[in-house]
């Protein structure tokens, strides 16, 4: 898998998400929106193992923050693994963290 795919199947994983976005104004709604955040995370999940060969932890903040990306690209995706790796850290939980910074390391080897 090249750059070029990658980012366009995040781009792909984004605009679910962004399509589905007015659900969480509502809180009859916003349970269903939880799940579509979370079946998100799983696609972004698979996504990663495929294109960097490391299985991303379970990761309710992680899955929040990526809800927050608006464009596909390779630079908001090391951005959330960053943040990610940073928050392990600092709770130290190095074994997580080196699982984010592995994949974020590996995907700015992608060309």
């Amino acid at each position: 898998m090249n750059k070029r795919q990658f980012e366009g199947e995040v781009s792909q994983i984004v605009r679910m998400l962004s399509e589905h976005a007015y659900l969480q104004y509502s809180p009859a709604s916003q349970k269903e929106y939880s799940q579509k955040i979370a079946a998100a995370w799983v696609h972004f999940q698979e996504l990663m193992l495929r294109a960097t060969h490391v299985l991303l932890p379970e990761d309710l903040e992680a899955a929040e923050d990526f809800s927050l990306v608006r464009k596909g690209t390779a630079h908001e995706v090391y951005r959330l693994l960053s943040r990610a790796a940073g928050r392990h850290g600092r709770k130290g939980e190095q074994e997580t963290e080196a699982l984010f910074r592995t994949a974020e390391e590996r995907l700015k080897l992608m060309r």
